[in-house]
């Protein structure tokens, strides 16, 4: 094998394997764990999966728990990337009042969490 051709494949090799691990770790991300690969599965903490599937569960139980003017801001902040800013804006509130009902809620939403 030549020396372009050798080096092409290194490349090309490299570039593979990148793009392998990329995947693995956005496979980790998500939860979605390879039965059969064992090293792949040794590299996975499943005891901190695990934890976050029941904060994430916690977390969901405590939406529901809020009413419903509570929850929009929930889904206005995180779901929807509005600033606090914007949540204001269009309640027709001012920012400070945004603000207070945001750092209210996330005292009550952890006080609840810790009850759950």
């Amino acid at each position: 094998m030549n020396a372009e051709k050798k080096s092409d494949w290194y490349l090309a090799r490299k570039k593979m394997l990148r793009h392998e691990k990329y995947l693995i770790e956005k496979d980790q991300e998500h939860g979605v764990f390879l039965s059969g690969d064992t090293e792949i599965a040794a590299n996975i903490d499943v005891y901190k999966a695990v934890e976050r599937n029941m904060m994430f569960a916690k977390l969901r139980k405590t939406i529901q728990q809020l009413n419903e003017k509570e929850q929009y801001l929930i889904t206005c902040i995180y779901f929807r990337d509005m600033t606090i800013r914007q949540y204001a804006k269009e309640q027709h509130i001012a920012y400070a009042t945004a603000w207070e009902r945001h750092d209210k809620l996330l005292k009550k939403m952890k006080n609840v969490m810790i009850s759950v």
